[in-house]
């Protein structure tokens, strides 16, 4: 046998996981690095978030942000606007003006359409210049003249020939009516005359009568004589009665035809007279309805050219020329309708905002207010400074919306404009306005929902 050693191999123990036992120093080392690889970065964030957090908190409650309720606004003039319209309106024939230009008071705006106008007002003229022809041919009649002349200067838009006409016409019918007249005139002077003749002629028969009734009566009495002597008979006698009868029945209708004829003349002399106050009657009235007519046409042919004075439509002011609504030539313009604004030059400007009903208990008299004009870009220019000057007792309710809201107005302080000179205001310029109401810290402005909403939570039933 030899000697020869055996080495008889170690047992390899290993761990449940198995691991050997002479690795496990190395795989704890292992882990330990991994742990501490990922401790590392966790720790790292972890400071970094608290330092994050703590710092916004820090900052967050000492830093103040302002409180400010925002408004729509535009920009006003302090003094009043004027706002420019036409009484009668009109249709628009030229604007010569543009928005921004300046005027004095008195300066052409714009000019109406006024060959309506001038057509009525040349009507007019010539409807008085044959009125005027006919008051003459009236106060011709009324003069009983015999001739009628009229001499006035034609109208505009008249020429010779038609006034000749207009004339001639007028007089043709003085003719006719004077010859109408001076006829019936005639017509009851000679039924007069005829009847004056026929009274005369009356009289004289029974004058003539009376004288042969006394003859007969002189005759009768002395046949009554002599017939009483029995010289006379009786039939002569009563035939000298019959004959005085006969006599005295011829002078009764003498009388009777004499007060027929002064009747029948009483009654040609009234109609004649009826016939000049008929005559003359119409001519009054004739007369006065045409004064009445010539009155009104003058009145009308006043408002006419009136209409074409004011078809020259002129600054009321001096100012700036702002709101143009009416551009078109060719446009409608209606009675009292406006058509430009002119606001004041060089005067003060306010800027008015509506502040709604829910922000109103925020603003007052004197406040802060900032105002940031929307024409001009965020970027290039800074919100101008100023403070309320006036804020509205009562809400005013708008008609489209029906929200109600609140008129304030806002003055820059000065010096603000000169702050930023490429800015200027003009009117009507819209803004969004700021009222400050005071500072508060960020952290306030991030907790306030929150806290809203835990106390409206805990007031819900």
């Amino acid at each position: 046998m030899s000697n020869s050693s055996i080495t008889l191999a170690s047992p390899e123990y290993r761990r449940a996981d198995n691991v050997p036992l002479s690795d496990w120093d190395e795989v704890v080392r292992e882990e330990n690095r991994k742990e501490t690889t990922f401790l590392g970065p966790m720790l790292t964030g972890l400071a970094i978030l608290v330092i994050g957090v703590g710092g916004f908190l820090l900052w967050a409650s000492v830093t103040l942000v302002a409180q400010a309720s925002m408004a729509a606004g535009k920009v006003i003039v302090q003094s009043n606007t004027k706002t420019v319209t036409h009484l009668e309106g009109g249709t628009l024939e030229s604007l010569v003006v543009a928005e921004g230009d300046k005027v004095n008071a008195g300066s052409l705006i714009a000019t109406l359409d006024v060959t309506r106008s001038q057509s009525n007002a040349t009507q007019l003229r010539q409807q008085l210049f044959v009125l005027h022809i006919r008051l003459a041919r009236l106060m011709a009649e009324k003069d009983e003249k015999t001739v009628f002349d009229f001499t006035q200067p034609l109208p505009e838009g008249m020429d010779k020939d038609t006034a000749q006409q207009l004339v001639d016409t007028e007089r043709k019918l003085f003719q006719e009516r004077l010859a109408q007249f001076s006829g019936q005139l005639s017509v009851g002077r000679s039924t007069i005359e005829q009847l004056k003749s026929q009274r005369v002629a009356l009289v004289a028969r029974r004058q003539s009568s009376a004288e042969q009734v006394e003859v007969v009566r002189r005759d009768y009495d002395m046949l009554d004589k002599l017939q009483e002597r029995k010289l006379a008979t009786k039939i002569e006698l009563n035939e000298k009665k019959l004959q005085l009868m006969d006599m005295q029945t011829r002078i009764a209708e003498s009388d009777a035809s004499i007060a027929e004829a002064n009747q029948r003349q009483t009654q040609a002399e009234l109609s004649l007279a009826n016939t000049r106050t008929d005559y003359f009657r119409q001519i009054s009235e004739q007369t006065q309805e045409t004064q009445a007519d010539i009155a009104r046409i003058r009145q009308e042919i006043i408002a006419a050219e009136d209409v074409v004075a004011k078809s020259a439509i002129r600054s009321p002011q001096t100012g700036i020329i702002a709101n143009i609504r009416i551009r078109t030539p060719g446009s409608a313009v209606l009675a009292g309708q406006p058509i430009v604004d002119i606001v004041p030059d060089n005067q003060p400007m306010l800027i008015e905002g509506h502040a709604k009903a829910a922000d109103i208990d925020s603003v007052h008299v004197g406040q802060k207010a900032e105002i940031k004009l929307t024409s001009f870009g965020a970027a290039e220019t800074q919100p101008l400074v100023g403070h309320v000057v006036y804020v509205a007792a009562d809400g005013t309710t708008d008609e489209r919306t029906g929200e109600v809201s609140y008129v304030f107005r806002a003055t820059l302080d000065e010096g603000e404009l000169k702050k930023q000179p490429d800015l200027f205001l003009y009117p009507g310029m819209t803004a969004d306005v700021y009222i400050v109401n005071g500072d508060r810290t960020a952290l306030a402005y991030l907790t306030l929902p929150i806290l809203r909403s835990f106390s409206k939570a805990f007031r819900e039933q």
